[in-house]
């Protein structure tokens, strides 16, 4: 936010066009028989057959999310699952990535950014939350 100020005082913009807010979250793990459900709610159904033998997995979604004084909002939900071989280290991410844009007739007011902000964190800790399960909670700790 003191970036910001300093920004508007030198420059006087008229608004923000996009406000984007970024969380990159790494699970380094390696369970026996990796079982998404098991660790994730959102995750694609599998077929049994091909559940038992999951090597890689990425599942992106673009949801829409709960707009601030009328300005347009969405949210991609990324779940990428790498099983490594030989017990290599494993980067398995649940990127949520949420972004206010201007809409047609307004640009995001300068004054309401930090409400953006924080409005926008609580919303994407609440989606993180709900995508994973108490048993990934437990391995996190």
């Amino acid at each position: 936010m003191k970036i910001l100020e300093i920004y508007t005082k030198l420059l006087k913009p008229d608004g923000i066009v996009r406000i984007g807010l970024r969380y990159i979250n790494n699970f380094n793990f390696l369970p026996d028989r990796f079982e998404v459900e098991k660790y994730f709610n959102y995750y694609p159904a599998f077929p049994n057959k091909i559940q038992a033998t999951m090597g890689e997995l990425i599942v992106r979604s673009t949801i829409p999310i709960p707009n601030i004084e009328n300005q347009e909002g969405f949210m991609h939900l990324l779940l990428y699952l790498n099983k490594a071989d030989n017990n290599q280290i494993v980067n398995n991410i649940l990127d949520l990535d949420m972004v206010y844009l201007q809409n047609d007739e307004n640009l995001i007011m300068i004054n309401k950014a930090e409400d953006y902000i924080e409005k926008a964190h609580n919303h994407i800790k609440e989606k993180f939350e709900s995508c994973i399960t108490d048993e990934l909670r437990k391995v996190i700790k």
